[in-house]
């Protein structure tokens, strides 16, 4: 039997979220009294969607079971598939109309145009389909538009506008592109948007994560030489980016590597001057610059008044207190390399005769009545260092070298 095909133009496409969800996208929710469970995701959206249309064979409209291969395109003719091809076999058909669930997959509508090309046979063959034209083209539900490109949504006090070109606040002559463009345009500094510390901010772009190993946001810029984040406020003595803090017992504003990568560095690169102000809100909390080594022993730090205190850097290297011998001569090799002449060198002598303790007692030697007294050290090189205990010496039965590399 041969077959007229003919695709009717009563076409409806129709995407379901579900029957809750456009339920609950008709009804109204006063402002400011929104249930929390609104914003709760109960089930992960699919990415099916229902076609709907109407099928005449030979003239007639179509009836019994049919076979459908539906393939997407990028274009209404020519143009390339988008995604696999999905095939509905034995779909009942009563008066020409029929019903199917299409799935293309996740990443076939990113806000491009996309035209549907059909093709059917009946359900009863094995042979080939036979394609319907025109493709039928995809459109949108009224309010997915809101999520096109190039789309603004606003409401009374924020606008968010999705792949668009924006005039940058400052220098206003620069207009860049914009991935995702979003503004906080109330004025009113107690508007409850987000919740911090129990005030109301503002916040032009909201991000959270509930896992230890997520993110509340990621920038990524994959170009080399590019920038991952831009953060900039209105005058240089507002801040361009604020760590937050929640209480008085958990305020601290952290700065980390990535705790994935135990290798990844922070590098500050400044084109002028780096500088850290202290107590800038001048409440007279205790406010220090410290640098801690790893075990938290504080190295170095400047208090709020400018003290510098523990501003002596830890040594690159320290023999530790090592036992000598009267006329001894013992090698101490520090392995450090670069050139001795950038190198400083304290020895510390220990006595053993415990009213005198740590000292330096004949430092460099001396000699009187015949006898020699004292210890020096001696022969530094990029690897070792000497050190001489004389032999009649009786305060240096320890002695303890630390080195400082400066370059």
């Amino acid at each position: 039997m041969r077959h007229r095909w003919f695709l009717g133009s009563t076409i409806v496409i129709i995407v379901l979220f579900t029957i809750a969800g456009l339920s609950l996208a008709q009804e109204q929710i006063p402002r400011g009294n929104t249930p929390e469970s609104a914003f709760s995701i109960q089930t992960t959206m699919g990415t099916a969607f229902l076609y709907q249309g109407r099928l005449l064979d030979g003239g007639r409209p179509a009836k019994g079971i049919y076979d459908f291969r539906f393939r997407l395109y990028n274009a209404q003719t020519g143009g390339s598939r988008v995604g696999p091809p999905v095939y509905r076999n034995n779909v009942p058909i009563q008066n020409g109309l029929f019903n199917v669930v299409l799935d293309f997959g996740s990443t076939v509508f990113q806000g491009y145009g996309r035209w549907l090309e059909i093709a059917v046979r009946p359900g009863n063959s094995t042979g080939d389909y036979t394609v319907l034209n025109p493709r039928q083209p995809i459109y949108a539900v009224p309010y997915a538009l809101s999520l096109r490109p190039g789309a603004t949504i606003r409401d009374g006090e924020s606008t968010v506008m999705l792949n668009r070109f924006a005039n940058l606040p400052s220098p206003a002559s620069l207009s860049w592109k914009y991935g995702i463009f979003a503004s906080s345009d109330g004025s009113t500094t107690n508007t409850s948007y987000i919740g911090v510390a129990g005030i109301g901010r503002n916040v032009g772009v909201y991000g959270s994560s509930m896992s230890a190993d997520g993110y509340g946001g990621q920038f990524v810029n994959t170009a080399s030489g590019g920038t991952a984040l831009y953060a900039r406020a209105k005058e240089d003595t507002d801040a361009d980016l604020v760590l937050g803090g929640t209480s008085n017992a958990n305020d601290n504003g952290v700065i980390a590597s990535d705790p994935h990568y135990p290798s990844s560095d922070i590098v500050l690169r400044s084109n002028d001057t780096v500088r850290v102000d202290l107590d800038a809100d001048g409440n007279g909390e205790d406010a220090d610059f410290e640098i801690r080594d790893k075990d938290g022993n504080l190295i170095f730090n400047v208090d709020d008044s400018g003290a510098v205190i523990s501003a002596l850097p830890r040594p690159a290297y320290d023999s530790g207190w090592q036992s000598i011998s009267q006329g001894q001569i013992k090698v101490f090799v520090h392995n450090l390399g670069g050139s001795p002449d950038n190198y400083v060198v304290d020895m510390t002598c220990k006595s053993n005769n415990v009213p005198i303790g740590i000292n330096q007692l004949y430092f460099g030697g001396d000699g009187r009545n015949g006898e020699k007294y004292g210890a020096y050290w001696r022969s530094l090189t990029s690897t070792r260092i000497t050190v001489y205990r004389m032999p009649d010496d009786e305060h240096c039965d320890k002695v303890r070298i630390r080195i400082w590399v400066y370059k």
